[in-house]
């Protein structure tokens, strides 16, 4: 992951007690995040809440039965409160990991953008599709 390191972009982090107005606070920041990283105080990764989780929390209770499935209804708990409800087991890459490593990971798992973390877990970054794209950019100007 060297050479993006310099790609990389400043991570959404948010603790597992967060209200569900601070993670949509936090995801909207920067119109590029599309994924926050849940925490603990340490700041080990410890599970991740996509763009499309935040949008059901929030929406859930106005959104046209039509537009939801039964899958849909199980994977979005009921008058979520708070960061765990919402987050999902962590998937991430580490510095060592490979672009290749990274692009397999985002594209078997729907992720827009991972997390980038040190061998204690710790979330040192964010790389995102943008970044993958402008590196591609690069190494065609070279």
């Amino acid at each position: 992951m060297k050479e993006v390191h310099k790609l990389l972009t400043k991570p959404s982090l948010v603790n597992e007690n967060a209200s569900l107005k601070e993670v949509v606070e936090r995801i909207t920041e920067d119109p590029k995040t599309r994924a926050v990283y849940v925490v603990d105080s340490e700041k080990k990764l410890k599970g991740i809440i996509v763009l499309k989780a935040v949008l059901k929390s929030a929406f859930l209770e106005c959104i046209p039965e039509p537009y939801l499935s039964f899958s849909s209804l199980m994977s979005v708990k009921p008058k979520i409160k708070e960061a765990k409800d919402m987050m999902v087991p962590p998937i991430y890459v580490k510095e060592k990991n490979t672009i290749k490593d990274a692009f397999i990971l985002m594209m078997q798992n729907d992720l827009e953008e991972i997390p980038v973390v040190d061998d204690d877990l710790r979330v040192i970054g964010d790389l995102n599709m943008l970044e993958l794209l402008k590196l591609w950019m690069q190494k065609l100007g070279e």
